[in-house]
């Protein structure tokens, strides 16, 4: 069939286009059966297999003894098994009740929120899933109740639904649903397949059919390699793993929304089907307008079309910027890849991070951006959600920065030295249910009202937390994940992440920048400007949660495996002396003020010579510091101008050809003009209004349609 139908607390929505089909479990193993007699096999039925060392004569195990396999068990180690258990509870029932299409109906009951999947597999009998959280779970006392006493229960939760109709059952076990990954598919010639490999989340698939297609990928890799299984079975891996991982992270995913289901119980029937839809990350609003038009024409006509879908990139994709610096992307584009693309081009084991808060190599910053990300989807997150990073210059930044963009949220970066008048501000403006912070940046009870459900605390303690709040210890919490993580399915168009105004023109304005934004700057700023190269070193005293220095410390050093030193704490002039002496940087990212503080504080002692490369932004350079800061270093300081709704740097001078005091020349990937009040061009010495375009322009300012111009 064709449709899928949700049956909510507040009205039914057909969903057109989603389509589903299945086989009654008998009958697929009578089909099997016949399958495997007409090649010349015979099952053995009704013959337990306890030790490996029973099949100590053949050639090939294939595990494909499901969810407690026995191979698997036996083996633990070889195979590197992970079995993590989700908390919602669920068992499996039938009825007599044929359902037209898969259903899926959600109850908030007085007992609590409970769901059932329901879809016919024969002529006469439809699947019925039940699914609770855990607190119903227990509220409810399932565990101590027969199987008369459930179904029972079950049939009156769901009495409207099954219209008269019995639940059935063989045997009734309210189960945790288990996320089981292996490091390794294979040790010696012993192999796993389906779940005994890996589970993925009802929600999304069948087990069965993931079954079928793992063994229909290995007996290819058996067949090209007759001789050799033990190369087979690492062709196998090798074939089979990039579509089994896409799939486990978008069913884990889906499976992160059903445990959280109960907090979307309040949204209207439409809201709640355009969560339902988009929870496994897999599908952008162009696709789904596409599969489900009947659906979407409704959804828009509601006039709540998503926030997503309203954000349209202004700058086109061939503008004259673009094709000067032969920028692109791909259709579907992460800027993730920024750190990631790095493990590609062999850099997994240099220095992506370092300073006084530990050094990480790039293989390590990625898995621990994708333990993140992970730990961020369990929450239950939708896709596009805001997530506020309070945080200072450590490697912990990185990790949730490009964390949070990989699994599809969009990560707001916020000043820590804003009041917490502000920072209640900036978590309501953006929506935000979660914040990461330094638990000694603030005292988190100050944002207790701002919409806040969950904060994630980076550091030693973690701090108390107003009734209402769960507050997780980062480490320990993140440590439970998987390192494992595929790019959201996102576009370069899409929301990757906010940077606020500084407010000088009243309150701070959201500003958000797309996926191809990092990039853009990377491939014209960074090639053309500081051109560096994997064996540089950088160091910016401003802060990541600045435009420049996000730039500075992370997408540009990333963009080519060079390494960034992250220094936290105030940029005091002994510090940052002192960093360059301890970490040997070869570039220098500062603001014409903290050249200033510094130049006069440089004495003969202090040790500047890895310096290779000074920069400028921000504020006019004076020529008499520029001057004493090359008589003491030997070094020029290149200027530049940039802004946050650009990103960074759109007009510079270049090493070798600088002019004291001026922002330089238009960098390679941007236009410039300077207009004057008619829309003219300023005339020489004339003042005027700059306007610049490129593709890393940032498409709006968040809700604030009147302040953004086209």
């Amino acid at each position: 069939w064709q449709d899928m139908t949700l049956v909510l607390p507040k009205g039914t929505v057909v969903l057109d286009g989603i389509g589903f089909s299945a086989i009654e479990r008998l009958e697929l193993l009578q089909l099997l059966r016949e399958r495997a007699k007409s090649v010349g096999i015979e099952p053995l039925y009704e013959h337990s297999i306890d030790d490996l060392d029973e099949l100590a004569e053949f050639d090939l195990i294939i595990g494909a003894d499901g969810v407690i396999s026995m191979v698997r068990t036996r083996l633990v180690e070889e195979f590197g098994t992970r079995i993590q258990p989700l908390t919602n509870r669920f068992a499996w029932f039938g009825t007599t009740k044929r359902f037209n299409t898969l259903t899926q109906t959600f109850r908030d009951t007085e007992h609590g929120f409970f769901n059932a999947h329901s879809y016919p597999y024969s002529a006469d009998m439809s699947t019925f899933i039940v699914e609770t959280d855990s607190e119903t779970f227990e509220r409810v006392g399932f565990a101590s109740m027969s199987n008369d006493e459930s179904v029972a229960f079950c049939e009156r939760i769901f009495a409207e639904d099954l219209d008269g109709h019995d639940l059935t059952y063989n045997r009734i076990v309210w189960r945790e649903f288990p996320r089981i990954s292996n490091a390794r598919w294979s040790t010696g010639n012993k192999v796993l397949v389906g779940d005994a490999l890996r589970t993925a989340h009802y929600s999304i698939g069948s087990g069965t059919r993931l079954a079928m297609e793992d063994v229909i990928v290995l007996a290819q890799a058996l067949e090209e390699n007759p001789d050799d299984i033990l190369a087979a079975l690492v062709a196998f891996e090798k074939k089979r793993r990039p579509a089994v991982e896409t799939l486990t992270t978008a069913a884990n995913t889906s499976a992160d929304w059903y445990e959280n289901f109960r907090r979307k119980m309040s949204l209207e029937p439409l809201d709640f089907a355009m969560s339902y839809l988009r929870r496994s990350g897999r599908l952008d609003y162009d696709r789904l307008r596409k599969m489900s038009p009947k659906f979407v024409a409704l959804y828009e006509q509601s006039q709540k079309a998503p926030e997503n879908s309203k954000i349209q990139d202004l700058v086109s994709d061939d503008c004259p910027g673009a094709q000067e610096i032969g920028f692109t992307v791909p259709k579907k584009y992460n800027a993730s890849s920024i750190l990631f693309d790095n493990l590609e081009c062999c850099n997994g084991d240099r220095v992506a991070v370092q300073g006084p808060g530990g050094s990480l190599t790039y293989s390590e910053l990625c898995a621990d951006a994708n333990r993140a990300g992970n730990a961020l989807a369990s929450l239950g997150l939708e896709r596009g959600e805001r997530i506020v990073l309070l945080l200072d210059d450590t490697p912990a930044y990185p990790g949730f920065l490009f964390g949070a963009i990989r699994a599809g949220f969009v990560p707001v970066l916020i000043n820590t030295l804003m009041p917490a008048d502000l920072l209640q501000y900036f978590v309501e403006d953006s929506g935000a249910s979660v914040l990461v912070t330094d638990a000694e940046l603030t005292n988190i009870n100050e944002l207790a009202e701002a919409g806040l459900e969950t904060i994630i605390s980076v550091g030693s303690d973690t701090p108390q937390a107003n009734a209402g709040l769960k507050v997780v210890q980062a480490g320990p919490w993140l440590e439970t994940f998987d390192t494992d993580l595929s790019p959201a399915d996102t576009s370069g168009d899409d929301m990757a992440f906010w940077l606020y105004s500084s407010g000088t023109t009243g309150r701070p304005k959201g500003i958000v920048h797309l996926q191809h934004d990092m990039a853009y700057v990377a491939e014209s700023y960074g090639k053309h400007i500081v051109a560096l190269s994997p064996d540089d070193i950088c160091y910016s005293p401003p802060k990541i949660f600045f435009a420049y220095g996000l730039g500075n410390s992370l997408i540009l050093p990333l963009s080519v495996g060079a390494s960034s030193l992250l220094v936290p704490g105030r940029p005091d002039t002994e510090t940052v002396l002192r960093s360059i002496a301890q970490y040997r940087p070869t570039v220098f990212f500062g603001l014409p003020t903290l050249y200033t503080a510094l130049t006069p504080k440089i004495e003969d002692s202090d040790d500047l010579a890895s310096l290779r490369l000074c920069i400028s932004a921000a504020e006019t350079l004076s020529e008499q510091i520029a001057n004493q800061w090359k008589s003491k270093t030997g070094l020029s300081i290149v200027e530049g101008l940039g802004s946050s709704e650009m990103l960074h740097i759109y007009l510079s001078n270049t090493a070798g050809s600088e002019r004291i005091g001026s922002a330089g020349k238009r960098v390679p990937g941007y236009e410039v003009k300077l207009l004057d009040p008619l829309g003219n061009h300023a005339a020489t010495d004339e003042e005027g209004v700059l306007w610049v375009r490129g593709q890393s322009s940032a498409p709006c300012y968040w809700n604030r349609s009147e302040q953004t111009t086209a």
